[in-house]
């Protein structure tokens, strides 16, 4: 791998875990805002974030990091737009809104849990992402932007409804955007006769 597609590979990876690290914070934080019983949207998050350790480790390994990164982002991308309609639209009344904001926040959960689980994936696992003699110093790159940025997540939390979600969705969508521009190299015969078996 040459120095500039890690550098590359450094940048993207720095941009997903940032966007995916922050959404899963701000989403924690947002619990006490958002309608519905904050115990039950709590269990809601606890139940996605396993079911996408169940789910996305298969996901990773049969179809890839790109498509694993589509289908999360997507998933998440919804469920957030869900949870933006639902607490922007003051006609429902509360007890659908207190009905259907576990179902959203389920979807939006399971997304961010599945795309962390697959940059965790890619980071320790895939040599095409970083080279084993320079995955150290890639993943406390990414782990240490990540984290900065997190730590302005309760300060976006307590703005005012919508901006929270709002910027929730766009770093999601940043996040899908990031995915297109991710090339890997072509994997070798051993490692495509693993995935398949």
């Amino acid at each position: 791998m040459s120095v500039e597609t890690f550098y590359r590979n450094v940048l993207k990876m720095t941009i997903m875990w940032s966007c995916i690290c922050f959404c899963t914070y701000l989403l924690q934080f947002q619990l006490k805002y958002l309608d519905g019983d904050i115990f039950t949207n709590n269990n809601v998050i606890a139940l996605s974030d396993l079911a996408a350790s169940l789910t996305g480790s298969i996901l990773y390994q049969k179809y890839g990091l790109k498509t694993s990164y589509y289908l999360s982002f997507t998933i998440g991308i919804i469920g957030s737009l869900s949870i933006l309609y639902l607490e922007g639209n003051h006609e429902l009344p509360l007890e659908v809104v207190k009905k259907y904001m576990p179902v959203s926040i389920l979807f939006t959960k399971y997304g961010i849990a599945m795309g962390f689980l697959s940059s965790y994936f890619a980071s320790f696992v895939d040599n095409r992402i970083f080279p084993v003699e320079k995955r150290a110093t890639a993943i406390g790159i990414c782990n240490v932007a990540a984290r900065s940025l997190t730590g302005l997540s309760p300060i976006v939390n307590e703005l005012k409804a919508p901006i929270p979600m709002a910027c929730f969705v766009c770093l999601l969508f940043i996040a899908l955007m990031n995915t297109t521009t991710i090339q890997l190299q072509e994997e070798s015969k051993t490692i495509k006769k693993k995935r398949k078996n």
